[in-house]
């Protein structure tokens, strides 16, 4: 048995099939009724001392795969949302959730894990694939700055500048940089024409000093 007392229904008739709706208060943490899912007219209440007492008790027991939360205190709501994990979430009513095709309808941990329902249903039995294509024209070799450093031969001044940079810069520059990059070559290249400075040495050097300039609007842009 379950342990608790019984406040209306309780009924059934095996042959048919029939379980009267029933409302158990107090059963034990062990029994059946609390351990396992019910698919069936019978409901489980459970005293409790205060909120903190709720949220202690719900949070030792398995990842519910729907939360209900009934109370007219909207602090009462956001602490119950925020403390209190589950696949799903209703606030003053039942199920509703459910049938609402813009939410995901998920559990979590040991209710479930993926999501159907809506854009979530097609993002869990889709794959995204990461692709990432480089040039092969001879601008991108010119410019292509993570090559040159990347690839040996590492010369001492090659390696001081990587470790700076994992050091202090993010392993993933957003994609504009490299357009600053590009812009900055192109600018030093007319400046230098216009200047009628010499060009620098090598493709090697010209790259690194836009990677430069390019990690220094970065860092003057999140940094400063």
């Amino acid at each position: 048995g379950h342990g608790g007392r019984v406040v209306t229904g309780g009924r059934v008739v095996a042959d048919e099939r029939y379980v009267a709706p029933t409302v158990v208060v107090n059963p034990r943490d062990d029994s059946a009724l609390m351990c396992e899912e019910v698919f069936g007219p019978v409901i489980a209440l459970r005293g409790v001392d205060d909120l903190d007492d709720a949220v202690r008790y719900v949070r030792r027991k398995p990842t519910p795969l729907a939360l209900y939360v009934f109370t007219g205190s909207s602090a009462t709501e956001r602490r119950l949302l925020a403390q209190v994990p589950s696949g799903t979430a209703c606030v003053n009513d039942v199920l509703i959730m459910f049938v609402n095709s813009d939410l995901p309808f998920a559990g979590l941990g040991p209710s479930g894990h993926g999501a159907s329902h809506g854009r979530a249903m097609f993002d869990a039995c889709s794959h995204a694939r990461g692709v990432m294509t480089k040039g092969s024209g001879p601008v991108t070799r010119l410019l292509d700055v993570q090559a040159l450093l990347r690839i040996a031969p590492y010369s001492s001044a090659k390696t001081s500048l990587i470790r700076w940079l994992l050091t202090n810069v993010p392993v993933a520059l957003p994609a504009r940089y490299g357009y600053h990059a590009a812009a900055a070559c192109v600018l030093g290249a007319t400046l230098r024409a216009a200047l009628k400075q010499p060009t620098l040495a090598s493709a090697t050097s010209s790259a690194l000093l836009c990677s430069l300039v390019s990690v220094g609007v970065y860092l003057v842009e999140h940094c400063l």
